[in-house]
This record gives structure tokens, sequence and C-alpha cells, in this order.
């Protein structure tokens, strides 16, 4: 990130593009994604179908506290009641 930073500064501000996410959640889900995949052994692909970052947005606030395993497994469940839905 740092470097990133630094850039910005240099250039006088970077272009955003697309959805614009919080830090503090982007950090989240990046370390979820990664344990996702210690914990399951599923792949970065079957991660992001089934909690892809607009998911990670809406339930970082209830979430974040959560134990690492238990936010997994209530994401997982989510992705599955929706699939049922449609």
């Amino acid at each position: 990130m740092y470097i990133l930073e630094e850039l910005d500064e240099e250039v006088g501000g970077l272009k955003k593009a697309g959805t614009v996410y919080h830090q503090e959640v982007m950090y989240w889900a990046g370390y979820l994604y990664r344990y996702w995949h210690y914990y399951t052994n599923e792949s970065s692909r079957e991660i992001y179908q089934t909690a892809p970052a607009k998911t990670m947005n809406e339930c970082w606030l209830g979430f974040h506290t959560l134990s690492v395993e238990m936010a997994i497994d209530d994401l997982k469940e989510i992705y599955r009641q929706q699939k049922d839905i449609h």
C-alpha cells in the first residue's frame, strides 16, 4: 500500500476506477480470502464466486468481529441461501 500512496502523492492523485471500498474492508477481505483457501482448500475462483467484493463489503460490519472460521461458514451459508432463491 505504501508504494501506491507514494505514487498517488507524486502524480497529484491517481484516477479511481470502479467501486472503491474502505481500506479496513479490503484488509479484512484479503485476510479472509487467504485464510478461506487454507481452511477449505477451495480455489480462489470458487471463493470469489461465493463471496465477491460487494458481499464482503456488505458483510464486513457484522462479520469482522467473528472468528475467521465462523465468518467463512456464514458467507458460505449466505451464498447457499441466495442460490436456492434463484
